[in-house]
């Protein structure tokens, strides 16, 4: 068999494993990605990021591992093809944001991705159906297939492992909470957050609440943020902040001072509260967040 038609073959698994570390390096960017097509719950939607994930690398490890490539290679045209055709709906729905799939490592829109996709898989249509004279035996291949699918769960675990086996999340200082409450007002059923525009924490803590909101119905005027001022310009960053990482949706905002801000979360942001008239009912950070709270509090 042609040496170039192997080369080919292990092409495919290169690629097909960079694309999947490159999307488990920046995985919570690709979960919030598919997060925001707002098909499923961010529990369901943050498995099946991983899974996704999964299924690229093992296809890659398919490919190396030279057994039975014939199957190997429907697989991974299988994928390409799910794949482009989301690709075409996202074309269709005029969007042209990079599509994570290299997760933040390479930025491409729809239509490259689209185009690399043809190319993978004529790739995949030039490789070698084996690889070795003697391949590595399935056993082996199962083993490995497990072990990658054990370290991705222990180096990226679902946020829903936090909520259930992790320290309830405790950042309100009760006091502070208190003063601020009596300058700020805030009566009736609210969620309250409190970010920095300038905090990549904070950006991706907005990405999915909005989506939550959303899928929650939770209005805008049931939502209160409060956000630290870190110069002179915040308030100008808010706009596009709001923009970028919230859809162009508005909600009521302050501004406040760092020693009215910090005291009130021990420091810690993103914070996001319900409270009721003015009381703390539940706080959660980033990871704890919990939807099917916030649509039970509302």
């Amino acid at each position: 068999m042609p040496n170039w038609r192997k080369v080919a073959a292990v092409l495919c698994g290169l690629v097909f494993l960079a694309s999947a570390i490159a999307k488990l390096v920046s995985m919570r960017a690709f979960e919030l990605y598919v997060f925001s097509m707002g098909v499923a719950g961010f529990d369901l939607t943050s498995l099946a990021a991983r899974l996704l994930i999964l299924l690229e690398a093992l296809t890659g490890l398919w490919f190396l591992s030279g057994w039975r490539l014939r199957w190997a290679r429907w697989m991974a045209w299988a994928q390409l093809a799910v794949y482009s055709c989301f690709l075409v709906w996202r074309m269709a729905v005029g969007d042209s944001q990079s599509c994570r799939c290299f997760g933040e490592l390479v930025d491409m829109n729809p239509l490259q991705s689209l185009l690399k996709n043809a190319v993978l898989a004529a790739l995949v249509a030039l490789s070698a159906k084996e690889l070795y004279t003697r391949p590595l035996r399935p056993l082996y291949l199962a083993v490995l297939s497990g072990a990658a699918a054990v370290s991705l769960f222990i180096y990226s675990p679902p946020d829903w492992y936090y909520r259930h086996f992790g320290e309830p999340s405790q950042y309100i200082h009760p006091g502070q909470w208190d003063q601020l409450m009596a300058s700020h007002p805030v009566q009736g059923r609210r969620l309250i957050a409190f970010m920095s525009t300038r905090c990549e924490h904070c950006q991706d803590c907005a990405r999915k609440l909005h989506t939550m909101l959303e899928q929650a119905d939770v209005q805008p005027e049931q939502v209160q943020l409060f956000f630290l001022m870190v110069s002179d310009s915040t308030e100008t960053e808010i706009a596009p902040f709001f923009e970028k990482y919230m859809n162009g949706h508005t909600y009521p905002f302050e501004v406040l001072h760092p020693t009215s801000f910090l005291p009130v979360t021990s420091g810690a942001m993103p914070v996001v509260v319900l409270a009721r008239d003015g009381e703390v009912v539940r706080e959660y950070d980033y990871q704890t967040l919990d939807e099917q709270e916030i649509k039970a509090f509302f």
